[in-house]
């Protein structure tokens, strides 16, 4: 899936940073698969950070505790005392050294499947509204629960690139993720307001980072302004759910059995029409894997019949 994700930046997100860098960490039996995509991706600029799990909590963590919100994260999810990993140093480290004015935040299930550009005007009210931000993985199409209240009140902007919509996440009509002030979804923040907001409190990956950011931003006033482009260029693409702290709807492709189809040559087959503008959650009822050697396509049940 992260392969897929790295070929639609590439492919469709204009303005991405020269560099981008990869969090990851795998099991035993994925170390193949993760060495195929690291040297195909390595002279892209695609900078691939191992996390480490041998830290010490008494000796790294205890320093947490001195913000008193962590006390209220670390009982909500326990999974943390037992953490030993250095996601959260991995990220601020990689934040702080960067040379850009703009971070986003893409997770690995996140694919572009339109073309994608982030407006100067949007950067610029970035850069003037301190502690907002501007996301791509919205829109005002949908026709879940996710759609636009008509009632909220939202200030357009018909830009030559992208247009985009700005609203106040406390407006009492913002409901669903018009109202979530933090998410890694496909949202680009202020570097600055990035260091600011993520040095006092503890998360471990990057569900706990969503989870307590988002309660962070709204108890600390971050993130009230939002922006998003009118028309979703970016979506998850939920195939599987191989993280264990939340409950997602998703479908339930095995991860394992996709490992093996990357390793026999194939990738995912990916296309526009997956994503349809109604559904906010998108979460396919067929997977097609393409051979890209001999182009040939099959579907994920035919594959798993050739095993």
């Amino acid at each position: 899936m992260l392969d897929a994700v790295l070929e639609s930046i590439f492919k469709n997100f204009y303005n991405k940073s020269d560099t981008i860098n990869v969090i990851y960490q795998f099991s035993k039996k994925h170390k193949e698969s993760y060495k195929i995509l690291i040297n195909k991706w390595s002279d892209r600029k695609v900078n691939f950070i191992r996390r480490k799990e041998n830290l010490g909590f008494f000796k790294e963590r205890l320093k947490y505790f001195l913000w008193p919100l962590n006390f209220l994260w670390f009982l909500r999810w326990k999974i943390m005392f037992q953490d030993k990993g250095n996601f959260k140093e991995i990220l601020e480290n990689i934040i702080l050294k960067s040379k850009n004015n703009f971070i986003t935040f893409v997770p690995d299930d996140q694919i572009f499947f339109k073309k994608t550009v982030v407006p100067d005007e949007g950067l610029n009210l970035l850069e003037k509204n301190h502690k907002s931000f501007f996301r791509f993985f919205s829109g005002i199409h949908f026709e879940d629960h996710h759609k636009l209240n008509k009632q909220m009140k939202v200030e357009l902007f018909n830009n030559k690139t992208t247009n985009f919509l700005r609203w106040n996440l406390k407006d009492k009509f913002a409901d669903h993720s018009w109202k979530y002030n933090f998410t890694i979804e496909g949202t680009v923040y202020r570097k600055k307001d990035l260091e600011e907001f993520l040095k006092p409190f503890f998360y471990h990956n990057p569900i706990t980072l969503e989870a307590v950011g988002l309660w962070e931003a709204r108890f600390r006033g971050f993130f009230k302004m939002g922006m998003t482009s009118t028309q979703r260029t970016a979506a998850g693409f939920q195939a599987n759910n191989v993280q264990k702290l939340l409950v997602n709807q998703c479908a339930y492709y095995d991860p394992d059995v996709l490992m093996k189809a990357y390793l026999d040559g194939y990738k995912l087959k990916i296309e526009k029409k997956d994503f349809p503008d109604k559904d906010f959650d998108v979460i396919p009822k067929e997977i097609k894997l393409l051979h890209p050697k001999t182009r040939e396509v099959v579907s994920y049940e035919q594959y798993l019949k050739n095993e």
